[in-house]
């Protein structure tokens, strides 16, 4: 409910007028006419009063003293001169009048001011005779549900000063030509109202000479051309104008502008605004207020924003503006003492946070959704006015902010940054903090009473998706009584909290992911009766569910209990449920609870990997606004209820691995538009494919497989427009035009939606997969294991956008057909195990993207067409066809030359490559933004095992450092020639001889480049996102000094090859420094990637140490050396001739020990690594040589005559330092090499 905003300067006049002689602090009994008396009463009559605030009105009292009734006093007459009977926004919507408007009104001849706002009265129209109330100076007949036209006799109405119409959005006017006569207007506020006709709008309102507001929110305004005129300046005193919520272009301030001096609050938010901020508003003398919220406006902030001196609020959220935020308050400071409210968020600002002090009457600061970066000010000062901050969605990054200089703050937001570290006690002092939100980030710890110890006003609380422990004592009792409760993903099991028995007014707990276990408390559903968002999925609660059905007293209830070990049968259920997600339980049982919800709100059920039974019920006809239906993985039977049909609103239809019989139903095209998901996989579906499916142009995903369906393919799949398409116009789940299922409610104001992700196992490239972000991104068709015979149809080649078809194991013939190289975003086919025949087609060759074939199990014949891709292919893909051949050297040869003289090839820059010997494969990954930025990773070394990826090194071991650099550039020249933003995997190859040969780049994040996620300062992952949502690239340089990836790669089939991973995972786990990443296929096959684990360090020595140990070697390389338990360090191989004695010695005791060159001055970083690894790697003793430090360039710098000489001794310091640390390594690497003997 938008609230209606009564201006009391406004209404004061009429209030003066009305109540100066209404017998308030007056002896004299004021007795009002009989004729008004009457005519009050029959306007009560038609009215209905359920909550009695009419009871004063009696026949036998003064209506003068009468609720809402305010009389004058003139001599001895007392006429009504005010009715006013308005609901509060607080009481809103109890307490409201209905019924109808009386026309005894009309006997009120004295009648002047008339506030019905926020009742509801029954008749469609504005009653006609409220024009000939010709004395009303004052009318508010706002949200009152009226519909139709505004009667133009309103131009009857000269004496008003005061016009409020708003937030009847039923209400119409085709022109504002009536509003011409009303010239004594003051305040017009129209807003909700259809003006979407209303061309001649600005002349109606620029002809009003006295105006000072105009309300014109969410008009649906005509644009203003710039053709159109309009009389200037014709009200000197407009102050306050709210135009947002239309589509009104920048010509709207053509007609702004002409009351720059008068002008104090200007509200343009969520128009269509484009261009950058124009100066004008910054020298606007009086502007107070100015909201451009939700436009497209870009750059930055103009300089003339430095005079507005009497700003005291701004919201620019939601624009495209850019720069860095210090600069953005630079050119405020001109308010520093008067701004009130700062709105920034959702722009692109960046930068680290400023101090915002100097603003000291700023109490609400809201920088959400930017490219902020760095951690809080560690020197900034006490912030006394600050009620309100947001600074989620950013990239602040350092530990919790120290809060107790934030003494008044209310609303704080910090989630989804990369803050790390614990919760500082600090925030228990905030004994004004009502909503505190602070998930999505990397804090730690543990959460005790101290940090709630004088939160007294906190409402609302979510620590969520952090790595937070709690521990509070069994008895203790909150300070607070909250009313949304979120700690998702936290350590807060394995019992309920009993602190929770004390909260009594929460409407929503989400306590997922908290390794919960056991049963229900006695007392847990005796909890807040308004609970309306319930999420304790992920979990481990056990046992049988009471009846819900009286548990949710709340409006609309979210109950998400998934992924639990529930039994029993499903209870009754809220009737008003909106969401019910009890998948992956053990629920059992039928689905007949479902006929006992009387509600029609229900729009998401998944009921999922269950054990119920029975048939599909009937009663599903009555929700009307379900979108989701997942009841796949139970033992259902019977035919899908025609009842279904009447659900137009469904996207998903998932009833997989059930025992459904019958046909397909046709309706499920012709009564189903909106689907996009339909997966009726392993039932007993039978007869033909109906050819209505083929109406449903937005399906994504279809799967009828392992059916008994039978007859041909429809050749109508052309119709499938989602799957025609190929540029993603129209891809995604239809649910917030996304490619996620995401569920936001509000109601009175609060929000409090759930996120429900609509999940599906897909077959995808041959193997079952669950999704569910990303479900909606797949273009599937999956008619395999059926009888289906015929031929392919030819239109099935029109299917551009799908990736995935399999038609596998029918009884199909014909051949296939040569239009299946116009899907060009096909990554799998599989046809295998039918009867089609010829030769396979060469259009073929034209799927870029296939990465999964097959063919095999046909009576296909001649070659496999030339292509570098069918041709890697394992031969498995073509077998049982006796007739297919692949090339041989010599047919390729003389194809591949057929080939470049039908291409033209030398003449469009084809080529061929050639075998090139190298000794070493290098990776880099390149990020590009789409401002053509480029930031490059650290080159790493790729080993491979049989051809597959084995160990990735970072930095990469190369004896020259110049190699790596080389490496570098190659990488960055390759990526700068490509088009397109995100990270690319730049694959090289190092020759005998120095060179780098370029082998491949990967458009794509990389196997390659996995390590970054605990190595880097920003993932490739993290990369990739900020790349193409045109975000600042991070950091990408490494956080460690070393670092391995290694692949988990299959070892056998089946268990036997589960049991070696895991075996080598519960090692890894015991490792310091190791993260293991496990991809949760559910088959393994020998050489498959089945994860990966990545482990940093110190040094390169200490982590290939770690990993040795994991993989229970004793070398990376095979040799049989011991640790060594002695460290001989030096500054320079120049040392080396003194050391080499204290080598001598330890052989002559065999001790084993190392050779290295660590530089303190030179290396210093190195130095500080080899010293702080070599305990763990096993040294005992370091023994350290050092030469003096007198070599250093113009040491007697110290005595520079000027300070432009010294920046010169200081850049050939910086230059030197940089070559001598090249150097230094060089020699290192030269002697770890060829150990200290040889050099």
């Amino acid at each position: 409910m938008q609230l209606l905003h009564v201006f009391l300067l406004a209404v004061l006049p009429y209030l003066n007028l009305a109540l100066s002689s209404s017998g308030f602090g007056d002896a004299e009994i004021i007795r009002c006419i009989e004729r008004e008396r009457q005519a009050l009463l029959k306007f009560k009559e038609a009215l209905i009063d359920d909550e009695g605030r009419l009871s004063s009105w009696r026949s036998t009292e003064d209506c003068c003293k009468w609720e809402g009734v305010h009389c004058s006093n003139h001599n001895t007459t007392s006429h009504v001169t005010m009715l006013d009977l308005p609901v509060s926004d607080d009481d809103f919507p109890y307490g409201r009048l209905t019924g109808k408007i009386s026309p005894s009104l009309l006997e009120l001849h004295h009648l002047r001011y008339l506030d019905l706002s926020q009742n509801y009265f029954l008749e469609s129209r504005i009653p006609k005779f409220i024009d000939s109330l010709h004395r009303l100076r004052y009318l508010n007949l706002a949200n009152c549900g009226f519909s139709g036209p505004i009667p133009h006799q309103f131009s009857n109405l000269s004496n008003l000063r005061h016009l409020d119409l708003g937030f009847n959005d039923m209400l119409s006017s085709e022109n504002l030509e009536w509003l011409s006569p009303l010239s004594l207007l003051s305040h017009l506020d129209l807003s909700y109202v259809v003006l979407s006709k209303a061309t001649g709008w600005i002349q109606s309102v620029s002809n009003l000479p006295l105006l000072k507001e105009l309300h014109l929110f969410f008009c649906s305004l005509p644009d203003i051309t710039h053709s159109t005129t309009f009389r200037s300046n014709s009200s000197v005193s407009l102050s306050f104008v709210d135009l947002s919520y239309n589509s009104l272009s920048s010509s709207i301030y053509n007609w702004l502008f002409n009351f720059s001096s008068s002008l104090a609050y200007i509200d343009l938010s969520c128009n269509d605004l484009n261009g950058s901020i124009p100066d004008a508003f910054g020298h606007m003398v009086s502007l107070t207020n100015l909201s451009l919220f939700g436009n497209q406006l870009e750059g930055g902030l103009p300089k003339s924003f430095a005079n507005s001196s009497h700003l005291q609020s701004l919201d620019l959220s939601v624009n495209d503006l850019t720069g860095e935020l210090h600069e953005f308050l630079q050119k405020l400071l001109g308010a520093k003492n008067s701004l009130d409210s700062l709105a920034l968020g959702g722009n692109r600002l960046k930068g680290p946070l400023p101090d915002f002090t100097r603003f000291s009457l700023l109490r609400e600061l809201y920088l959400y959704d930017n490219s902020l970066s760095g951690s809080f000010p560690k020197d900034i000062g006490s912030f006394p006015s600050l009620v309100s901050l947001s600074l989620s969605g950013n990239q602040i990054t350092g530990s919790f902010p120290d809060l107790s200089v934030f003494p008044s703050l209310e609303f704080l937001r910090l989630q989804n940054n990369q803050l790390n570290g614990t919760i500082n006690r600090s925030i228990g002092q905030l004994h004004k903090l009502e909503d505190f939100n602070c998930a999505f980030n990397l804090l730690k710890g543990t959460i005790s009473e101290a940090h709630f110890s004088n939160l007294s006003s906190l409402r609302n609380l979510d620590f969520s998706y952090n790595a937070l422990t709690f521990n509070f004592s069994s008895d203790w009792v909150p300070p607070f009584q909250l009313d949304a409760i979120n700690f998702a993903s936290c350590k807060l099991g394995p019992h309920f909290p009993k602190w929770l028995r004390t909260q009594n007014e929460f409407y929503e707990l989400d306590l997922s992911s908290n390794g919960i276990a056991g049963n229900f408390p006695s007392w847990f559903w005796d909890l807040s009766p308004g609970l309306e968002h319930l999420n304790l999925s992920h979990n481990q609660i056990k046992g049988l569910l009471p009846d819900l059905s009286l548990r949710f007293q709340g409006l609309l209830p979210w109950i998400d209990l998934s992924n639990n070990l529930l039994t029993g049968p499903i209870p009754l259920v809220p009737s008003n449920v909106s969401s019910l997600i009890l998948s992956k339980n053990k629920f059992r049982g039928t689905l007949s609870f479902l006929c006992a919800i009387t509600g029609e709100w229900l729009s998401y059920l998944d009921l999922s990997n269950n054990q119920l039974s029975g048939e599909l019920p009937y009663c599903l006809f009555q929700f009307k606004r379900l979108s989701i239906i997942s009841l796949a993985y139970n033992n259902l039977y019977g035919e899908i209820p025609i009842s279904i049909g009447s659900l137009s609103e469904v996207q998903v239809l998932n009833l997989r691995n059930n025992n459904l019989s019958g046909e397909v139903p046709a309706w499920l095209g012709t009564h189903l538009p909106k689907l996009v998901v339909l997966i009726l996989r392993s039932n007993e579906f039978n007869r033909s494919i109906p050819q209505q499916l083929c109406d449903l142009n937005r399906i994504q995903v279809l799967d009828l497989s392992q059916n008994r369906l039978s007859g041909n393919i429809p050749p109508c799949f052309s119709k499938f427009t989602s799957l025609v398409e190929s540029d993603g116009s129209d891809g995604g789940i239809h649910v917030n035009d996304s490619a996620t299922l995401y569920f936001n409610g509000s109601v009175h104001g609060r929000d409090v939606g759930g996120t429900y992700v609509a999940n599906a196992v897909v077959q995808w490239k041959g193997q079952d997969h669950e999704y569910g972000k990303n479900l909606g991104l797949l273009k599937i068709i999956d008619l395999s294991s059926n009888i289906l015979s015929g031929k392919i149809p030819v239109q099935v080649g029109s299917l551009a956008g799908l990736h995935s078809l399999n038609l596998s194991r029918n009884i199909l013939t014909g051949k296939i057909i040569q239009e299946i190289g116009q899907m060009k975003m096909l990554e799998s086919l599989d046809l295998s195990a039918n009867k089609l025949f010829g030769e396979i087609p060469g259009s073929l060759a034209h799927l870029n993207f296939l990465s999964v074939l097959n063919l095999s199990s046909n009576n296909l014949s001649g070659q496999i067409p030339l292509s570098t891709q069918l041709q890697s292919f394992n031969a498995s893909a073509y077998s049982g066809n006796r007739h297919v051949a692949e090339q041989t050297q010599d047919s390729f040869v003389v194809q591949l030359a057929t080939l470049f003289a039908a291409l033209e090839g030398y003449d469009h820059g084809l080529y061929v490559e050639q075998w090139a010997p190298f000794v070493k494969e290098l990776a880099v990954i390149v990020a590009r933004g789409r401002d053509k930025s480029i930031l490059c990773y650290p080159v790493v070394e790729t080993i491979h095992r049989e051809n597959i990826c084995h160990i990735v090194k970072v930095p990469a071991n190369v004896p020259i450092l110049k190699v790596r650099k080389l490496a570098t550039d190659v990488a960055y020249k390759a990526v700068s020639s490509l088009e397109g933003a995100g990270v690319f995997a730049v694959e090289l190859f190092l020759t005998e001889n120095g060179q780098i040969l370029l082998n491949e780049v990967a458009p794509r994040p990389h196997n390659s480049c996995h390590h970054t996620i605990e190595s880097c300062f920003t993932s490739q992952y993290e990369q990739h996102l900020r790349a193409i949502l045109g975000l600042q690239l991070g950091d990408p340089s490494m956080k460690t000094q070393a670092a391995i990836m290694y692949n988990i790669l299959g070892e056998d089939e089946g268990e036997p090859a589960f049991l070696l991973a895991h075996q080598l995972i519960g090692r890894a786990l015991g490792i310091s420094g190791a993260t293991v990443h496990w991809y949760d296929k559910p088959e393994m096959r020998t050489q498959q990637k089945m994860g990966h684990i990545t482990i940093v360090g110190p040094s390169m020595a200490t982590v290939e140490t770690r990993l040795k140990f994991m993989l229970n070697e004793e070398l990376l390389n095979g040799d049989t050396s011991v640790t060594p338990r002695v460290g001989i360090i030096m500054g320079s191989d120049s040392d080396l001739p003194v050391m080499k004695d204290a080598a001598r010695i330890l052989n002559m005791f065999d001790i084993p020990y190392e050779v290295r060159i660590v530089s303190a001055h030179r290396t210093p970083d190195i130095m500080f690594s080899y010293a702080s690894s070599a305990g763990e790697r096993g040294i005992q003793v370091i023994i350290a040589g050092a030469g003096g430090a007198t070599h250093l360039p113009d040491a007697k710098g110290s005595s520079c005559c000027n300070s432009g000489n010294k920046q010169c001794h200081q850049c050939r310091m910086s230059q030197y330092l940089e070559d001598t640390k090249n150097d230094v390594l060089g020699k290192a690497t030269k002697l770890e090499k060829d150990g200290w003997e040889t050099y």
